[in-house]
């Protein structure tokens, strides 16, 4: 039987992965075992202190898993990641979308933060929406 102190896992649950004073907070295997009549955390170590991440359409999961586990979690997605192929991009990365001008020409965001910050001096943001107004102001220059 693993012995679990609450403290750890008061520490966890408040400070995330780092502990006090940003000190590492060791990580334990949050399924659920049930041991004789009572179920309780599993308690193992979590390797590396890494959560086992999961995705599943565009929601990614992260789960406190030790080894025994993980392997259980392979063991049982094993008929559909055998016949599964890998991504060629991650899920959640952005693709630079080009903006259809009015004339028919494309352009991106940040051609249009470019010519902004070099010809007109704006101060605009490296992220985050342009204005219809810089984008109609980049369109007649051009």
């Amino acid at each position: 039987m693993v012995a679990i102190t609450p403290y750890r896992f008061r520490l966890r649950g408040l400070y995330g992965s780092e502990g006090v004073m940003g000190e590492r907070v060791r990580k334990f295997c949050d399924v659920k075992v049930k041991r004789g009549r009572k179920t309780e955390s599993c308690g193992q170590d979590v390797p590396n202190d890494v959560a086992t991440p999961l995705q599943v359409g565009t929601t990614r999961y992260e789960m406190d898993l030790c080894q025994e586990h993980q392997d259980e979690m392979r063991e049982v997605l094993a008929p559909f990641t055998s016949i599964a192929h890998t991504a060629r991009q991650r899920v959640g990365t952005q693709v630079r979308k080009a903006i259809q001008g009015t004339d028919g020409k494309s352009f991106t965001a940040q051609d249009v933060r470019a010519w902004l910050r070099d010809e007109r001096g704006y101060d605009v943001p490296d992220t985050g929406r342009l204005t219809k107004a810089w984008i109609t102001e980049f369109e007649r220059a051009h």
